[in-house]
Order: C-alpha cells, then structure tokens, then sequence
C-alpha cells in the first residue's frame, strides 16, 4: 500500500484506492486485511498535506462502515471494539505537534462511517443515536 511512500500523489491514490475497494464492498478482504488498512488510515490522518489527510479520513470511515455488523449480529462486539481502536482512543490519546491535525480527520472519519453505515443498512437517523453517544464521550474525554 502506498501509505507510507514519500510521493505525495502516491499516498493520495492509495487512500483513494482504498476507498473505491471499500466502497464496492471490499470483496476478498478479510477482517485482519479491514483492519490494517485502518490502521494505515489512521497514522497517515498525522500527515502534514490537508488533502491527504481528508482523503485518508474518507477511506477510514467507509472502511469501517464496510466492516459493521447488521443490527443483533453476534459480532458486534468485536466491532464496537474496531471503533473504539481506530476512531476513539487515537483521538483521545493524540499528543504532540500533529495531534490537532489527527483530531480533525478522525473526526472527519465519523462522518464518512455514519454516512456509509446509513447509505449500507439504510439506518433512520433515529438508529444512528448510539453512534452519537459515543462522538460526544469521545469529544469529552
């Protein structure tokens, strides 16, 4: 993956890359390939360039919205536990002289995650409140 290249142009097509896969359903990503791309998401959201960051942003929430569970799957679990690595404690744990700029695209990834998992499941609003509650917790820690 391009995450890590030093060309600019590079690491953009990668995060755009990821996000037409996860857009389309990520066929033949395994829960462990879903979750290193996150991860990849979420250290390049520290980059210096705005729209490498917003691109990466973009990918993580989809990918994650790619990854949630249909409502009273025995997995859910698990996923809460994938927002709480990727979007909660990175946001909460972010210090030092990028820690504003990785603030600003997680925050950003929970737009993409609740539009994704809206546009997927075809939730209510009413349904996106848990998600919700967990934004404001975040925002308050």
């Amino acid at each position: 993956m391009g995450v890590g290249d030093k060309s600019f142009i590079v690491r953009k097509a990668a995060a755009r890359c990821l996000n037409a896969f996860a857009s389309i359903g990520g066929l033949g990503l395994g829960a462990g390939e879903l979750d290193n791309s996150a991860s990849y998401c979420v250290k390049a959201l520290e980059n210096r360039v705005s729209s490498i960051r917003d691109a990466f942003a973009t990918a993580l929430g989809v990918v994650l919205a790619l990854v949630q569970p249909k409502k009273g799957q025995a997995n859910a679990k698990n996923y809460n536990g994938s927002l709480q690595k990727h979007l909660i404690l990175p946001f909460t744990r972010a210090s030092g002289p990028r820690s504003k700029d990785l603030r600003i695209g997680i925050t950003l990834s929970w737009v993409f995650f609740l539009q994704g998992i809206r546009l997927k499941y075809m939730h209510p609003d009413s349904e996106l409140q848990h998600y919700l509650v967990q934004i404001m917790d975040m925002l308050r820690a």
